[in-house]
């Protein structure tokens, strides 16, 4: 049942009389007892493999039994039908279920472990490859300057040349 706190409720600091008050608290009892009732049957009728339930929030639900499931009882039909009412449809149920199941759950983790890796690899190498540049660039970059220093190296033509 859902809490309820007076004193923070802005529609209830207007009231002008108890009576409103016990109005008012009438109306929350109500709602409350009404969302407590959401998900209780009025009755479940079964009718081969199909059940219809009719639920005390006025709703209805019909689910029917697939030949494959095996089981045949009123309790897995009244389940069938809870889920179909609190998921809405057997293709949501459906999706819900699949996707919690706890080899798909470990097989999306090891998919994403995977890729996380593969992400890290082509990173390190692009690293790696950056590293190798900067090197080259710099080894050349100190052999210029030893050529200039020996006196190899034209600034016109901005290359090495041989000694003769």
């Amino acid at each position: 049942m859902p809490t309820f706190d007076f004193f923070s409720d802005p529609s209830l600091r207007t009231l002008s009389s108890w009576g409103d008050l016990v109005d008012e608290f009438e109306k929350l009892y109500d709602e409350a007892k009404k969302e407590e009732n959401k998900f209780m049957p009025k009755y479940i009728e079964r009718n081969g493999d199909v059940t219809h339930v009719a639920w005390m929030d006025g709703t209805h639900t019909v689910v029917k039994r697939c030949e494959a499931d095996g089981i045949d009882s009123n309790y897995s039909a009244f389940c069938a039908a809870l889920a179909k009412k609190i998921f809405g449809t057997n293709a949501k149920l459906h999706t819900i279920v699949d996707e919690h199941q706890l080899e798909v759950i470990n097989k999306k983790n090891k998919e994403l472990r995977d890729k996380e890796i593969a992400i890290r690899n082509e990173e390190e190498r692009i690293n790696r490859n950056r590293k190798i540049k900067k090197m080259a660039k710099h080894m050349r970059l100190v052999s210029e300057a030893e050529a200039r220093y020996q006196g190899r190296y034209q600034n016109s033509e901005a290359k090495l040349v041989k000694p003769e």
